[in-house]
């Protein structure tokens, strides 16, 4: 008996040594759990994959269909923007199968909610990427902005970037290409830059040329 028990309990050490790791790992949509007769315990789920029968000694054991994990996360993105500008928005995604799975980038209000989140991006993918990223040009400048990835098929929503994002406003500057103080047309740059050159803040009257600092229309009142 005592060479028995010892027998058995090098044979547990090596099924242990080469106990099977599943790779990606299993979630489940329903499954269940059964005990034999003969000692012999079956757990199955049911899901996407399908895995193969195994048999062996006249025994068949069935491994069930099963579902990939799927994980989605939101790498990190610069942390000031321009409303109206372009930006990239890198996940991670494993697990996924449909080809015409869609993410999208969203943004959040200037408080990081994502209660009414705004669509910035899409990219149709089963695969880790970046989304080119638009901030709407009429968002408003604000310092606690959040951004995060969903998928469409399966729908599931990543954590957001976890850094907040400053989101600059849009402002006017007035052309002055001759520097005489005069300003001739607006163009529109984001607040948060410093004022570019050839332009000004001040809008005081059409400047008749403006490649010429001496000759201006003077400013009527």
């Amino acid at each position: 008996m005592k060479k028995l028990i010892t027998f058995l309990f090098l044979t547990l050490l090596g099924l242990q040594g080469f106990a099977q790791t599943l790779s990606p790992k299993v979630s489940p949509s329903s499954g269940g759990y059964a005990t034999g007769n003969n000692g012999v315990s079956l757990s199955w789920t049911m899901g996407e994959t399908f895995t193969t029968t195994l048999s062996g000694g006249g025994q068949l054991l069935s491994q069930g269909e099963q579902q990939p994990e799927i994980d989605l996360l939101t790498g990190s993105t610069a942390t000031s923007v321009c409303a109206g500008s372009s930006f990239s928005v890198p996940y991670t995604a494993n697990g996924y199968a449909d080809a015409g799975n869609v993410f999208t980038a969203q943004l959040s209000d200037a408080s990081g909610s994502f209660a009414t989140a705004v669509d910035i991006g899409t990219a149709t993918a089963t695969l880790s990427g970046t989304i080119a990223a638009t901030i709407p040009a009429g968002t408003p400048a604000g310092s606690g902005y959040r951004v995060r990835v969903v998928s469409g098929n399966p729908a599931r929503a990543a954590a957001d970037n976890g850094v907040n994002i400053t989101v600059n406003a849009l402002v006017q500057y007035y052309v002055d290409a001759d520097g005489d103080g005069y300003t001739n047309g607006t163009e529109q740059f984001c607040s948060g830059n410093t004022i570019p050159q050839g332009y000004s803040d001040v809008s005081n009257g059409d400047d008749c040329n403006d490649y010429d600092a001496g000759v201006h229309e003077p400013v009527l009142y």
